[in-house]
């Protein structure tokens, strides 16, 4: 009888060691839970690209991921070529060498807009994110009067000091620039006169105004969390690692046109994990 007590307080004090409560136990329920939790708290983590809006200079290569979102709808195009003449000197004397300049002009249709990514960066964890109070963060801050209402500034241009007259005669004079080459024709010497009219690509480089803009390529799903690994060496420091699979799922227009991944795939990534007497689980990388 009493090999038999004996016997059943081992099976329990085993059973309480092993359980030690519902959720000190890594499992991978629950890494998923922690993961979910605390990187996918606000929904599935977008995948983004940046995208180039305005009036630009691109390569001709370029236009064809312009030309893929106008067809999608996602933006509007206009493209624009400009000959810009670069004079050039040759021991034959000066010529003009031609190079061809492309421009977009690139606008975000009310179709496109929908794709902006407009979060701004926060924790990973939600419950850092509320205790750093990261939204107020994120709203303007209330400036003194000071810092915006200002007397204007006011800039004395200096003059600099006239020549005199012994400070002109000390100057050395001009060398010639070819020498004693006789041979040189000075005519050949001469560029051709520069018209005070701005050329085509002049005009084009003025109108160079452009801003870069995040969008919204597919969004990442976590799919289930494997290979869980917490010896008893780990859980008894609260450690605890997994390997999760995620899923490049809802592929948009700019995905297919700014080369995100193919729809469906997948790919794993190592998480660790730690666990907190007041939180469980959480994800530590």
């Amino acid at each position: 009888m009493r090999k038999i007590i004996l016997g059943l307080v081992a099976v329990a004090g085993l059973t309480a060691v092993t359980s030690c409560g519902d959720d000190t136990i890594l499992t991978a329920g629950l890494a998923e839970d922690a993961v979910k939790k605390d990187l996918y708290w606000e929904g599935n983590p977008k995948q983004t690209a940046e995208l180039t809006t305005g009036y630009f200079e691109v390569t001709y290569d370029d236009y064809a991921k312009y030309q893929q979102l106008q067809a999608a709808g996602m933006i509007t195009l206009a493209a624009e070529k400009a000959v810009e003449a670069k004079q050039r000197y040759s021991w034959r004397g000066y010529y003009y060498e031609y190079v061809d300049h492309y421009y977009a002009n690139v606008e975000l249709t009310d179709k496109g807009r929908k794709y902006l990514f407009t979060d701004e960066v926060k924790h990973g964890r939600a419950d850092i994110a509320k205790d750093l109070k990261l939204d107020e963060m994120l709203e303007d801050e209330k400036l003194p009067e000071y810092m915006t209402d200002y007397p204007e500034l006011k800039v004395t241009t200096l003059q600099p000091e006239p020549k005199k007259a012994d400070d002109a005669a000390d100057e050395p004079a001009d060398e010639p620039l070819y020498g004693d080459d006789s041979s040189y024709s000075a005519d050949n010497d001469k560029p051709a006169s520069a018209s005070e009219t701005p050329s085509a690509y002049e005009k084009a480089q003025a109108k160079v105004n452009f801003e870069t803009v995040t969008v919204v390529t597919g969004e990442l799903e976590i799919v289930k969390a494997k290979e869980v690994f917490c010896p008893e060496e780990y859980w008894k420091v609260g450690k605890g690692e997994c390997k999760v699979i995620i899923e490049f799922t809802g592929k948009t227009p700019f995905g297919h046109a700014l080369g995100a991944p193919r729809e469906g795939s997948r790919y794993d990534q190592k998480i660790e994990l730690k666990r907190y007497e007041d939180l469980g689980w959480v994800v530590e990388n």
